[in-house]
């Protein structure tokens, strides 16, 4: 080729592949920007173009693509020959052209005989038009290495056929075989080696699913030190997220949270959500780290040689929903909701979802939905895939028991909860509030509760605060202050995302009409609606007790306003729930809660059992 054909258009095809900033182009895609080149030496074109056509048919076998890889050198060598002293060689191999045939001659060399087979291959496979051959990514598993996992079982096989009829055997067959079962568990030693920080990561989310936190720390330390020797960068960012787990909170120190990095898991950046929201910090931040989480997940793809695994997507939404409940935008927190249980996995132990199910469980509770509530709870979609090495469980009879004392203690069902419940707690109980009367000592807790749901964005928190504060304000004879403060926070609780709340509120912002009215008996009329939602939102919950406090109090109004028609039906209803609450405390055990723990018991034997 003579220069001006090197320096006309060549440069403009080696710069690009040189830098490696385009896609590969395919084998005619390379010969069309050949013929470029007719413009400026048309014969030097046509004979490289048909050199180059011809060279997938003459390199067709291995020793044919080293010998030409080896004449390649020529191009740039001096000959130290006196007959060609004056004779300068094809290419500088300073040139655009030389740096380009020398890496390709260096890269070749680096390759075993293996590599140089595949290569073959896949060059004809180009020339074929095959434009993706030989540019494939290797899927690589962070924890599993399925390759070494097949190879240990086949020497084990071997292994164990060799070691089968030793005594029919020659003495000298016996020590043959000998000599290569020592060369085999050589070789099973060193691909142990290999995964031992691999192995000793899994031992350690045992250890930490079972809440061996001493155990996890020691052996965490080992499995850091093993994961530098072996150059394993991504069980090393894993082992280093778990130490900084286990680690905790201190008097002296917050809990430590992972720096944003190369290989480290997303889920862990994901868990420092948790530790936000126990530091009690802005629900904001808790947004922001989510989207930092959601970034280290879309970009493991890059550094990791392949996809992120699909079904950890769904923890970023079961988060959001947390977060959504706890801002008070619980429609938000139901759409995040079914998204993970529509697309979730309902086959293994899927933590996520577990979540998702418990969550709605506590919120059909609220609701006084009794038999929704244990409908999730014993539906097999949720108990099938559940795991008992991660105490899931545990946590699902758990969930049970605490669904079944929620409803009792809002009852007043003490009788049930002493008898029936107390003595079927699995493994943990709960002390739930009672009524002491001491508004005076809760002011500067509710005080203290309203500033910081206020400040960390937890609303939902804040509009309860708000309405307990009322409460006590009516107590210290604070009405229009009281109502003020009630009326604030009404519009957010009367859509009834929170039965229970909504009848508290309203019933104290009733109070707070009554007390503000005064003389005034025509503003006691605007108290009336109120208690009406609060009366049926409690009816619904079951709640008598607070049905009664209602209708008390519904009496006095319309006795006020002279509506004796009205007074005598309030007091009629009150005199009707006073006997359902006292039905309610006599009960020994509700209509199927029985049964309902004779199968929360076989199921939790069933699951602990299987293998």
């Amino acid at each position: 080729m003579s220069l001006s054909l090197e320096y006309s258009f060549g440069p403009s095809i080696l710069r690009s592949v040189y830098d490696q900033v385009v896609q590969p182009k395919s084998f005619e895609q390379l010969i069309y920007e050949l013929d470029k080149g007719r413009q400026y030496s048309p014969d030097d074109c046509d004979k490289l173009t048909q050199k180059i056509r011809a060279l997938p048919t003459s390199l067709q076998t291995t020793y044919r693509f080293v010998e030409f890889i080896s004449d390649i050198p020529a191009l740039w060598t001096t000959y130290e020959d006196e007959e060609s002293t004056d004779q300068d060689p094809p290419f500088d191999k300073r040139s655009l052209f030389g740096l380009f045939a020398r890496r390709v001659v260096l890269a070749f060399k680096k390759m075993s005989f293996l590599g140089v087979s595949n290569f073959v291959s896949e060059f004809e496979a180009w020339a074929a038009g095959d434009n993706s051959s030989g540019y494939q990514r290797i899927v690589r598993d962070s924890i599993k290495d399925e390759h070494g996992q097949m190879a240990i079982s086949r020497w084990l096989e071997k292994i164990f056929a060799d070691s089968l009829n030793n005594d029919l055997m020659a003495p000298r067959t016996r020590q043959f075989i000998i000599n290569i079962n020592i060369v085999k568990i050589d070789k099973v030693n060193s691909v142990f080696r290999e995964l031992r920080q691999h192995a000793m990561l899994n031992l350690v989310r045992i250890y930490s699913f079972n809440g061996q936190i001493a155990a996890t720390r020691k052996l965490l330390q080992e499995a850091i030190t093993v994961a530098r020797t072996s150059g394993d960068n991504i069980v090393l960012q894993q082992c280093m997220a778990l130490l900084r787990r286990s680690e905790g909170k201190t008097k002296a120190h917050k809990e430590p949270l992972n720096e944003l990095q190369a290989d480290i898991p997303p889920l862990e950046v994901l868990n420092d959500v948790g530790k936000l929201l126990r530091e009690t910090q802005p629900i904001s931040d808790a947004f922001e780290k989510t989207v930092q989480a959601l970034g280290i997940y879309d970009l493991s793809r890059d550094f990791r040689g392949g996809p992120p695994v699909q079904q950890d997507q769904w923890a970023f939404h079961g988060m959001q929903s947390v977060l959504w409940r706890l801002a008070g935008c619980e429609r938000l927190a139901i759409i995040e909701e079914n998204i993970v249980l529509a697309f979730s996995d309902n086959d293994g132990p899927d933590d996520t979802r577990f979540t998702m199910l418990q969550n709605r469980t506590a919120m059909l509770a609220r609701q006084g939905k009794e038999m929704e509530a244990f409908g999730v709870l014993l539906d097999p979609d949720t108990w099938r895939g559940l795991d008992y090495s991660l105490n899931e469980v545990a946590h699902w009879s758990g969930e049970m028991w605490i669904t079944m004392i929620n409803f009792a203690s809002r009852r007043g069902q003490q009788n049930q909860v002493n008898s029936f419940l107390k003595s079927r707690r699995p493994g943990f109980f709960r002390c739930f509030l009672q009524k002491v009367n001491q508004g005076i000592t809760s002011v500067d807790h509710i005080l203290k509760a309203l500033w910081q749901s206020e400040y960390q964005g937890r609303f939902r928190l804040y509009r309860l605060a708000a309405i307990l504060l009322a409460d006590v304000g009516l107590e210290f004879g604070m009405t229009v202050w009281s109502r003020r403060l009630a009326e604030e926070v009404m519009p957010q609780i009367i859509s009834g995302d929170d039965l229970e709340l909504r009848a508290f509120a309203c019933y104290v912002l009733a109070r707070c009409i009554i007390a503000c009215s005064g003389k005034n008996t025509a503003g006691l009329r605007d108290a009336i609606p109120y208690l009406h939602i609060a009366e049926q939102d409690y009816r619904t919950l079951a709640i008598y007790s607070a049905v009664q406090d209602v209708l008390y109090v519904l009496a006095i109004v319309h006795n006020d306003l002279g509506d004796q028609h009205e007074r005598d039906s309030a007091a009629a209803l009150h005199v009707a729930a006073t006997i359902e609450q006292r039905r309610l405390e006599a009960v020994h055990v509700s209509e199927y809660w029985e049964e309902i723990w004779d199968l929360t018991i076989d199921i939790s034997t069933a699951l602990t059992s299987r293998k």
